[in-house]
């Protein structure tokens, strides 16, 4: 029960520990957000597992490292200011969006994007990352945003088939 206990408490520092690195990149950052990620990095092995069981080791080992910890990270917390401070209609918070997207893709190459895509409905059934209202909240903002640019993509078409 001891040595349960002590692996227990290992996982809370080693978790501590990795926010602390990231905070320290990042400076100050949401409370919500700061206690999700611990709660995310303490069932991290679990979820690496699952996700093993169908995703390659190469894909696993970047899904987890600290290095995409930290960028997944970074791209919550300004994801969040974001929100916070503008509209999912606005054009800058738009192009915020997909500038902190490319940053994550690029931690992958082309090969495990496909892999990653081709796993998507899979992945979705993982438990989430975020257990709390901020991927709700997130979640929602990113879809109206997502429809608000095909709905801008769309009237682009329109003005460029009319001329």
């Amino acid at each position: 029960m001891l040595v349960e206990k002590q692996k227990n408490l290992q996982k809370v520092i080693d978790s501590l520990e990795t926010v602390e690195s990231v905070l320290s990149d990042e400076g100050e950052s949401d409370p919500q957000l700061i206690l999700s990620f611990i709660h995310t990095f303490q069932q991290g092995e679990e979820k690496k597992q699952w996700l093993s069981s169908f995703l390659s080791k190469e894909v696993v080992d970047v899904l987890f490292s600290l290095v995409t910890q930290k960028k997944y990270w970074m791209l919550l917390s300004e994801l969040t200011n974001i929100m916070k401070s503008d509209a999912s209609s606005s054009a800058e918070a738009q192009i915020k969006v997909m500038a902190l997207s490319k940053s994550i893709e690029s931690l992958f190459t082309p090969v495990m994007i496909e892999e990653l895509e081709r796993h998507a409905d899979r992945i979705k059934d993982v438990p989430p990352f975020l257990m709390d209202e901020v991927s709700t909240e997130l979640e929602t903002y990113l879809n109206e945003m997502q429809k608000e640019m095909q709905k801008n993509e769309g009237s682009k078409t329109d003005t460029k088939s009319t001329t």
